[in-house]
């Protein structure tokens, strides 16, 4: 089917498949990580226990980030975990750390040695905005 305009002609040609490519390329870039960045939450204090699916992400979490926590089995990090989230909900006084940097501020080095990192880690990715030109 011919172009009607010019504009039409080259809104076909070049601008939907320019959109359609930056599209796919952030969906490849940054969807196959929103599974490990999804369990972020967790290691901010909430009121409510963990439960057996958030568990499951957060180990994927560890082997995600296994060449810089200390060596230890995941049975060991569940605990941790378990017990980081006990000791924020009961030091926050029901106004949790709105941050992980805030969280991190929180979280005792020689304690929880593995949260510290994974918390230290979550601070220093790097934050990406896009702005639009005219």
């Amino acid at each position: 089917m011919p172009a009607q305009s010019v504009k039409e002609y080259y809104s076909r040609s070049i601008f939907i498949p320019f959109n359609n490519n930056i599209i796919s390329q952030l969906n490849d870039r940054f969807v196959m990580y929103q599974d490990i960045t999804d369990t972020i939450s967790l290691l901010l204090p909430c009121e409510r226990e963990l439960v057996k699916y958030q568990i499951e992400g957060f180990l994927k979490l560890v082997r995600f980030y296994n060449m810089d926590l200390h060596k230890c089995k995941c049975v060991i990090m569940e605990v941790e975990l378990k017990e980081w989230s006990h000791y924020s909900n009961e030091t926050t006084s029901r106004i949790p750390p709105p941050t992980v940097r805030d969280a991190l501020g929180q979280c005792d080095k020689n304690f929880y040695p593995n949260i510290f990192i994974l918390l230290h880690v979550f601070v220093t990715l790097p934050v990406m905005t896009i702005t639009s030109e005219k």
